[in-house]
């Protein structure tokens, strides 16, 4: 990842490292905000001891050390596999895509149970008017019995 602070060092004294010193056999600069490098994805492979630039085909560096094809997508570096163009998740997204499906039939078995539950609520309320009816239809008929005094 290429910074304002780490531009310099990230193109100039870490480069010569890199290829020089390690022989890093690629090196890859990452500006997710493109603030500092044009293009703000940059690829470089070793060939005969100097790095050359690595193209970029179709916004997509390929990386042989990798066997991925590595890309910007929004201020996300993203890995993908070239044959499928799947995308390869970090452990944790691939996780969470794993737990996916259970987390949908959860979802699916509270939505249920949450439409019970207000049926269930409603049916009461018409059942408590009901009661409520009958009530006051009883009360009325009462009412209209004379007393047995009379």
């Amino acid at each position: 990842m290429t910074s304002r602070t780490t531009r310099g060092e990230d193109t100039g004294e870490k480069f010569q490292i890199y290829q020089d010193v390690w022989k890093v056999r690629e090196y890859v600069l990452f500006d997710p905000r493109e603030e500092y490098l044009t293009p703000s994805l940059r690829g470089y492979r070793l060939a005969d001891g100097v790095y050359r630039p690595i193209p970029i085909l179709h916004d997509q560096l390929a990386s042989e050390v990798l066997g991925l094809r590595l890309e910007r997508e929004g201020v996300r570096l993203v890995f993908r596999e070239p044959e499928t163009g799947r995308l390869v998740l970090r452990p944790h997204e691939e996780r969470l895509r794993q737990e996916r499906p259970d987390r949908e039939l959860t979802n699916a078995k509270l939505s249920a149970m949450e439409e019970e539950i207000e049926e269930l609520v409603e049916g009461q309320k018409s059942a408590a008017a009901e009661l409520d009816r009958l009530r006051r239809e009883l009360d009325a008929l009462r009412k209209q019995q004379p007393s047995p005094s009379s």
